[in-house]
């Protein structure tokens, strides 16, 4: 291998892989090699774990050889990252481009780097050349999921956002920072919230240092199909329709991203591309191109063809086959209902809510046996979270953006582990999290699949005192908008009252009594509920429309029709209207009030009849403010009900709440199962301490309830002095100085 001196002589390039993608990392070189042409030489640096096996380095030395360049390998160790995740089928090599500016010889001053799973139809030295990186630190195109990735990373909405997978890295000014430094304490503080790998800590921390190449520099299968462009990539990213046009019909890079990977049978627009390469490689015997289905060569067709076949036989055609699938869907549903011996005239809505009841009878069913196995054991959550050991794998039927920088990504931080959501295979999983109650989605039965395999199952939800903003409040800085506190239950969610939860079955224990120290530290914290106004959602308490209550007032309070709470509370969407009518009858002298929910303040929906004797309170009324003003509170099953009791007040229920029952509320329906007698401090001791976690977004560190309810008012307190910025994870030390 030849050697040269001068910084201008080489067009440096750099890959890094594992000894199982090494036959792939071939493929692109060569693709790399083959439409390389410049007076500088190529000088190609394999950024590798452990050091090439005899086979491995006589064909790539044969490789170099053939289309003469260099190729010099770099024993590089990522282990520091193994507990970091990444995507799926992606190593750990993928961290190695980290410390690139460590390793490769002092004088490059500038690379180009390339992922392996990718071939290069274009010039590299062209790219090499015309990229201008200046103080920039990283040049890449635009991907073509930015738009989601800013949400997610928590970078701001126009931040230039790059798919890592080709990049121009300015070495040289990599060296005169502490880069790997900056990166090692970012993973430090967000080890379990990396979920793409480098991708999301490059644009996480440098994307004010970053500039786009054009997207053919990096052309994603997807990108190829112009009717999925049209359809996707407006909401999707932010680069032009025409430059992705030009980029397909003249790409410089074809990424193989994903599943579409030619090698192992995917489908990418341009895989008989990457085999004209492979058979170029020297490890072409292991790549067999499969034989392609052959194009149809079609009929050419004069312009009134063509018109005749688009505005009349397709529109006619269409027409009769969809009239012929209505047809058969109608007999198909006809005779379903024949032969379940449901009415004839049994409209088709009824027949879902039929299924739906179903379902919920079978859940029910299957965690009330379970149930009568654990209900005698002990759980604690601040105790099961301690003793769980640090990066286990976790089924949950969260989205996977619900985990990954959306609503729940703090349970991510709570749990010590990367490895939490639907990814997680059942039989991979040491227990099982559910944080939807969505009985009707694959997520919430492989949920409870896995845990029938004897592994624990806890129903997780935001905790009562746990939330400062909610998450679509764009407003709001996004460190804000995840809840930081959680109410966990190893028998059921507790506002589900057709089996006892965990949080039940504790008060309706006669041995669960608490200490005078307890009942003192509860009677502390519910005084700090009512002084500083806390509630479920801490941004808006204290600062709404001003509230003036006439006295001996009555507030009804309104829920969401579809509220878990209400469906598995005992209630309907019709209880509300009870729940007003008996209020109107029952209280005929005094002023009557009604507090909207915010989810149907926000969709324009009325659950309320029109009565004359029932006014409406401003939408922006502090609720706090509220019931510190009324006397008394109708509730279905709304938490707000069990903040009115934290202040004395006589709450009327009309579902089955889980503060209801125990001798405090007036109940509308029976609670045959809760024989207790209990005080408003065992409540709270219960749901709010026992089984409840709690999370410091500032500092990552699990806490106290005391703390939790410190870091509230700090949030307002920063938000109000505009020390909170728009960034996921503000830095630690500027805050925790506050």
């Amino acid at each position: 291998m030849t050697e040269h001196s001068t910084v201008s002589t080489y067009v440096n390039i750099v890959f890094a892989s594992d000894e199982e993608y090494l036959p792939v990392t071939a493929v692109a070189l060569t693709s790399a090699a083959i439409n390389f042409s410049s007076d500088q030489r190529l000088r190609a640096f394999l950024l590798i774990e452990k050091p090439l096996s005899s086979d491995a380095s006589k064909r790539f030395s044969a490789l170099s050889e053939k289309f003469n360049f260099d190729f010099q390998p770099i024993i590089i160790s990522a282990s520091e990252f193994s507990s970091v995740r990444t995507t799926r089928g992606i190593s750990v090599a993928t961290y190695f481009r980290l410390f690139m500016h460590l390793v490769l010889p002092e004088d490059v001053q500038k690379v180009v780097y390339l992922d392996s799973d990718i071939i290069i139809t274009g010039n590299l030295a062209r790219l090499y050349s015309d990229t201008q990186l200046n103080d920039n630190l990283f040049a890449g195109a635009e991907d073509y999921n930015s738009i989601s990735h800013r949400a997610a990373y928590g970078v701001p909405d126009k931040a230039v956002n790059i798919n890592a997978g080709v990049m121009v890295c300015n070495i040289k000014a990599m060296r005169s920072m502490d880069f790997l430094g900056i990166v090692q304490e970012y993973i430090v503080k967000n080890k379990y919230r990396i979920f793409h790998g480098d991708q999301q800590i490059l644009n996480r921390l440098f994307h004010d240092r970053m500039q786009y190449l054009h997207i053919r520099w990096n052309m994603h299968g997807q990108l190829f199909e112009p009717a999925w462009v049209r359809a996707n990539m407006k909401s999707r990213a932010f680069m032009s329709l025409d430059s992705i046009s030009e980029g397909a019909r003249r790409p410089s890079v074809i990424h193989y991203n994903g599943g579409m990977k030619p090698w192992n049978g995917g489908a990418h627009p341009k895989r008989r591309e990457w085999y004209k390469y492979a058979k170029q490689s020297t490890y072409s015997e292991l790549f067999a191109e499969p034989k392609w289905p052959k194009n149809v060569k079609k009929e050419r067709q004069t312009w009134l063809d063509r018109f005749y076949k688009k505005v009349w036989l397709d529109k006619l055609w269409q027409a009769l086959r969809e009239g012929y699938r209505a047809h058969e869907t109608r007999v198909t549903v006809d005779q379903s209902i024949k032969k379940g011996g449901i009415w004839k005239d049994k409209p088709f809505n009824e027949l879902r809510v039929l299924s739906e009841k179903a379902t919920i009878i079978q859940i029910h069913q299957y965690l009330a046996m379970r149930s009568l196995t654990r209900r005698h054991q002990d759980f604690s959550a601040a105790k099961y979270i301690r003793e769980l050991s640090e990066g286990l794998k976790i089924y949950s039927n969260a989205p996977g953006d619900d985990l990954d920088g959306g609503f729940h990504e703090n349970v991510k931080q709570i749990f010590r582990s990367a490895h939490i959501g639907m990814k997680v295979l059942p039989y991979e999983a040491e227990f099982s999290l559910v944080l939807h109650m969505a009985v009707r989605t694959p997520g919430f039965w492989d949920a409870l699949l896995t845990s029938s395999f004897d592994r624990d199952l806890l129903f997780g939800e935001a905790a009562f005192f746990g939330a400062y903003a909610g998450y679509f409040d764009k407003d709001a800085p996004p460190v804000t908008r995840r809840p930081f506190g959680y109410i966990l239950d190893d028998l059921g969610y507790y506002y589900d009252a057709r089996q006892p939860s965990r949080l039940e079955t504790k008060l309706n224990d006669p041995g669960y009594a608490l200490s005078e120290k307890d009942i003192d530290r509860c009677r502390r914290l519910i005084k700090r509920v009512v002084s500083e106004r806390l509630t479920k959602y801490n941004r808006y308490a204290a600062c709404g429309t001003p509230v003036n209550l006439e006295a001996g007032s009555v507030v009804l309070i309104d829920q969401t029709p579809h509220d878990a709470s209400i469906k598995f509370g005992s209630a309907e969407r019709r209880t509300i209207i009870d729940m007003v009518n008996a209020a109107v009858s029952e209280n005929p002298d005094v002023p009557i009030y009604f507090k909207r929910h915010p989810d149907n303040i926000q969709k324009t929906r009325n659950t309320l009849q029109t009565t004359s004797r029932v006014r409406y309170l401003a939408d922006t009324a502090d609720i706090t403010q509220v019931l510190d003003q009324a006397a008394k509170v109708y509730v279905v099953s709304s938490q707000v009900g069990f903040e009115a009791l934290l202040r004395g007040k006589e709450v009327v229920t009309f579902g089955m709440p889980f503060y209801a029952g125990w001798g405090l509320t007036d109940d509308r329906q029976p609670f045959q199962r809760r024989k207790q007698k209990r005080t408003i401090e065992d409540i709270f001791y219960a749901a709010c301490i026992d089984l409840s976690i709690y999370f410091n977004p500032l500092t990552d560190e699990i806490v106290e309830i005391e703390e939790a309810f410190d870091v509230i008012g700090k949030l307002r307190r920063l938000e109000m002095s505009e020390q909170l910025t728009m960034q996921v994870h503000p830095p630690v030390k500027s805050i925790a100085a506050e």
